[in-house]
């Protein structure tokens, strides 16, 4: 099932994300967990790669968060990977509308219609929707049917900042939502996790409180950054880096 009594986890890119939980909490009862992520930064860590979307942004994904995928997980934190070796029907996609995908569940790396453009929806589908109990159509679909909408505190805000406790605020509070930032400087928001009930087949239902060890992966100062795409006018950040290749601060200029 996806990551999360089930638990259900969706994340995604800034990253706005999800997990779902189900009203049981046995140790190894299975959950889903679903994470949004905020291109702006995504892009921004890898800057050196030249990925097409982030060089090419589309205006709506300044403004809201896009999925990253619907993991199943265990109560306890552990999550099956890889169930079946059911293949990817890249069919599934243009069914669910190719559209839908594009805007709210994007590959920043590949061009729309270049080879490896459906990889990331097959690799997604391959590690965690095969352990949904889900077949292909509903997992999309449900996943995509349950992408939170950006608050406005962020829509509000490209580029700026935003207090933390606003922003925990804005997903429902403290219990409902994990805030995750740039692991090298706590201060710009990379991700949002937050989780919903699971019925019988894998099937999500209402955001409930996150179990502990979901809450305990936000990372965020008390001041959050809204970063930019890179590619935006007049805007850059100065990078320090260490002999890994990784900054190890940055700034606004």
């Amino acid at each position: 099932m996806f990551r999360a009594t089930t638990l259900l986890c969706l994340a995604s890119l800034f990253v706005n994300g999800w997990c779902l939980v189900s009203k049981k909490h046995k140790k190894h009862e299975e959950n889903d967990m679903d994470f949004d992520l905020f291109q702006p930064e995504y892009c921004f860590q890898h800057r050196t790669h030249g990925y097409y979307y982030c060089e090419n942004p589309k205006d709506t994904w300044r403004y809201n968060l896009t999925l990253h995928g619907l993991w199943p997980e265990y109560n306890e934190g552990s999550y099956p990977q890889t169930c079946t070796t059911e293949h990817f029907d890249e069919a599934v996609v243009h069914e669910i509308g190719l559209g839908r995908f594009e805007t709210y569940w994007v590959n920043s790396k590949v061009r729309a219609g270049e080879e490896g453009y459906t990889d990331f929806w097959e690799h997604e589908w391959s590690k965690h929707g095969t352990c949904s109990g889900l077949g292909q159509y509903n997992y999309f679909d449900l996943s995509l049917n349950n992408v939170l909408k950006t608050p406005s505190i962020v829509s509000d805000n490209y580029g700026g900042t935003v207090a933390k406790i606003d922003l925990v605020d804005a997903y429902g509070g403290p219990s409902m939502v994990a805030i995750l930032c740039n692991i090298t400087s706590e201060k710009y928001l990379s991700e949002v996790r937050v989780c919903f009930g699971v019925e019988e087949g894998g099937v999500p239902t209402e955001r409930i409180e996150c179990p502990e060890h979901v809450l305990d992966e936000g990372n965020c100062a008390d001041e959050i950054h809204l970063g930019k795409f890179y590619v935006d006018e007049n805007y850059s950040r100065q990078k320090h880096f260490v002999r890994t290749g990784k900054y190890d601060s940055v700034s606004i200029v």
